[in-house]
């Protein structure tokens, strides 16, 4: 199983930065980072295949209609991988990578 994500077309200035962000996504390797297996790019799609993990959305734990309650120390564990995340981010290369999306939506947890 894999899971795949379509770039909009209509979005000029994504098309722009798709390809790029591509190549950069594809180089990351970090435990708490989905793999990206491929990507495709023409005039017609834009699309990134990603390893699949089943839709364990933080933002369902915090406010969805399926919230469940997260103690302290559940609450404690997520922020800490997500900060050694993006610190991985920031200086695990040269150029330093930076997450413009980052909120409880794109961020999938493990049951």
């Amino acid at each position: 199983m894999v899971a795949i994500k379509v770039l909009n077309l209509q979005n000029e200035e994504g098309c722009k930065r798709f390809d790029t962000e591509c190549q950069v996504m594809r180089s990351i390797k970090y435990i708490n980072l989905l793999k990206v297996i491929t990507m495709c790019s023409n005039q017609y799609v834009r699309a990134i295949v990603l390893e699949y993990m089943p839709n364990v959305i933080l933002e369902n734990w915090l406010y969805g209609k399926e919230h469940q309650v997260l103690d302290i120390f559940q609450r404690v564990i997520i922020m800490l991988d997500v900060a050694m995340t993006l610190e991985y981010l920031h200086y695990g290369y040269d150029t330093p990578i930076v997450d413009c999306d980052l909120k409880p939506e794109n961020v999938l947890l493990e049951t």
